[in-house]
């Protein structure tokens, strides 16, 4: 089995998750995006959201009881990687 936390390259990215503040009024603010190479599973995004609310580097630890995971839509994964591959034009491994 793929070890889950191996790095992928950009252009590996093809499906996501994201976190939102489920008691954000209005049009909800993506608070983190995680890439994956083949679509995530409830697993996955399990772990993403006991990862995201116990560390305190993503700085959402505060926000634990109202973060909720979702599968990003196909053009949002695109716009990320855009915006990513502008930011970081050598494709390094994420």
């Amino acid at each position: 089995m793929d070890d889950p936390r191996k790095e992928l390259n950009l252009q590996d990215i093809r499906y996501g998750l994201i976190a939102l503040d489920s008691t954000q009024e209005g049009e909800k603010e993506i608070l983190h995006f995680c890439g994956y190479e083949h679509p995530p599973t409830q697993v996955d995004a399990d772990s993403l959201l006991e990862e995201l609310v116990t560390d305190p580097q993503f700085e959402l630890t505060e926000r634990a009881e109202s973060l909720i995971i979702l599968s990003a839509p196909d053009w949002l994964v695109a716009e990320y990687l855009q915006a990513l591959s502008e930011v970081m034009p050598t494709t390094p491994k994420i």
